[in-house]
This record gives structure tokens, sequence and C-alpha cells, in this order.
């Protein structure tokens, strides 16, 4: 059963009355607190054994870390997420994977320059990302952003792990075309499930960033993250020309699976700590913005500093207070 304390409040709307009279108010206590004092700073309540509770700096402090973007964890996994993606994703999505792609096309039997096979794979890629974006995008919104991701995060152990063994198995297939071709399906279905996961990645995961982040800074961070991924793909390719430096033979025109293989593997383990950093983002930390309706009602505050500052009240209420005070008055 909730208790009422009996404060002195001013006109509505925090104006003082010009003959000085005011209003009292009941105002409903949580069970176990009363309220002992009341300041423009906040309110001081204490419980039934006389402990203090002030419960002001906890809001203001709450209230400040809402405000910078940085103290939210969601933010600080969406810079990195972004960060190791992009230095993995530099080094094996781009040239590395077209010139494995060429090496099995020749391996399949196919011209080096048939470039069919390079389009073929990066066009399911593309497609399966396509596809997937609308319905990941509605069921992260049915049944949480955060839980979409988390399963970004495990698809993505499960398409490191097929891409592994579509390499290696392409690698010791070199001598057979029908061993080939069956490598290079293994490639389908792995850069497939990498289109999933970029959806993710790019759904969810953004959507997320941004509910962590105020109104009002959502632009700038958006700027930084995008940065973030930027300069951080250039390091993927500086990486693959030292390793390619270290590993390619000189004299060959062209690289060979060999050669590839473990650039292309450095890149894929790489990608570990991207599934990694997917399972830590969580719904808790979005930053909840009010309705432009309710910001529309909010009430001045009260010129009096000793004053109690007044709840924001409904239309009914706002009458009641007002016929409350005009009886006063009277």
């Amino acid at each position: 059963m909730t208790k009422e304390s009996t404060v002195a409040s001013p006109e509505p709307y925090g104006s003082p009355s010009p003959s000085g009279n005011t209003s009292s108010i009941s105002l409903p206590l949580l069970p176990g607190e009363s309220l002992v004092s009341s300041s423009h700073h906040g309110v001081n309540y204490e419980s039934d054994d006389g402990e203090p509770l002030n419960i002001t700096s906890e809001l203001l402090l709450e209230d400040a870390n809402e405000k910078n973007p940085w103290k939210n964890p969601n933010v600080r996994l969406s810079l990195a997420l972004c960060i190791t993606q992009g230095i993995a994703d530099s080094i094996w999505g781009a040239v590395v994977l077209s010139g494995f792609l060429y090496a099995l096309g020749v391996a399949m039997g196919k011209q080096s320059s048939d470039n069919t096979l390079v389009g073929a794979a990066e066009a399911v890629q593309g497609m399966a990302q396509l596809l997937f974006a609308l319905p990941i995008g509605y069921v992260a919104d049915v049944y949480g952003k955060a839980r979409i991701v988390r399963y970004g995060g495990a698809l993505t152990f499960v398409a490191v792990a097929i891409t592994l063994f579509a390499i290696t198995d392409a690698v010791h297939s070199q001598d057979s075309i029908p061993n080939a071709i069956h490598a290079y399906r293994w490639f389908l279905v792995a850069l497939g499930l990498w289109g999933i996961v970029g959806g993710v990645v790019s759904g969810p995961s953004q959507a997320l960033f941004a509910d962590s982040i105020q109104k009002g800074k959502r632009s700038s961070m958006f700027t930084l993250l995008y940065s973030s991924y930027l300069i951080a793909s250039t390091v993927g390719p500086i990486v693959s020309i030292f390793l390619f430096l270290k590993l390619s033979k000189k004299e060959a025109e062209s690289w060979s699976m060999e050669e590839i293989y473990p650039v292309f593997a450095v890149g894929l383990c790489l990608e570990v700590p991207c599934a990694v950093l997917m399972f830590f983002f969580s719904d808790k930390y979005v930053v909840e913005e009010p309705d432009d309706e309710s910001a529309t009602e909010q009430q001045p505050p009260s010129s009096n500093e000793n004053d109690l500052e007044v709840p924001l009240l409904s239309v009914g209420q706002e009458e009641s207070a007002a016929n409350l005070t005009s009886t006063t008055r009277s």
C-alpha cells in the first residue's frame, strides 16, 4: 500500500502566485520510503530504518552515460567489429579470393583468362545478402537485434570452417577435375553463408549501433564508424603484399593455390575475433528516446529553487491541479 506525502506546490507550470498562496498536492511514495527534503537538484528519500536514499546522483550519472556514446558498450563493440572486419575482409575478400578462384578454374579445366567462375561465386555471395536482408531485418525487429547479431556470430564460425575446408580441398584437388569441381561447390556454399553474415553486420548490427546513440550524435558516430572500416581496409592489402613477397615464387607469372592458401587462411582466421565480438551485443544498452508527443507535453521547470519539481501530468491531472489551486485561493 503506497503512502502519500503533502508538499507545497506553486501555480501550475511553476509560476508563483501573486498573493503567495500555495496549494497542497499529494505525491505517492514507494513502500518503505518517505519524502524528507526537496530542492531544484532533486529529491532525497529515506527508508524505514532512516537511511537516506539520494537518487539524484545516480540519475544524473545515468543520464551523462547515455549522452556520451563512448560509454555505451554497443558503440565500442561496433567500432571494434568494423576495424577487425575491415582488416580481415581486405586480406581475403577481394584480390586473394579472385586469384584463388582463377587458379581453381584452371584446375577445373578452364582457361586462365576465364572469369566465369569468379563472377558466379561472387554473385552467389551478393544474391544471398540481397535475399536475406529483408527477412533478417524483420526477424531482428520481432525477436531483438542483439539476438540476431549473436546468431550472425555463430554463423561466422560456420562460414570460416566451411571456407577453410573448401580451400584445403581445392589445394589437394588440383590433379583431378571432379575433385576441383567438388571444392568449387563448397566455395559456393561458403560464399552464400558470407552473404548472410554480411546482411547481419550491415543490418541489425548497425541498427543496434544507431539505437545505442542519442539523436543528434548519430551522424558523427556513423562517419567515424565507416571511416574506421575504410582505414582498417588499407591494412589488409599491406599484409597481403608482405605475405606474397615472402611466399610467392618470383619466376612465376601467376599465383598458384599453394601460394595463395596461407594468405587466405590468415584472413579467415582474423574473422574469428569478429565472430566473438558479435556475441557481446545487448539490447539493454539501447538509448530510450522520448516520443515527440510526450516531449511537447513536458512542463517548464519551477522558477522557485525551494519548490519540488512537479512530475509530468496528464491533461486530466493538470485540470485537477488547476481546480485545487483556484479553490485554495478562494
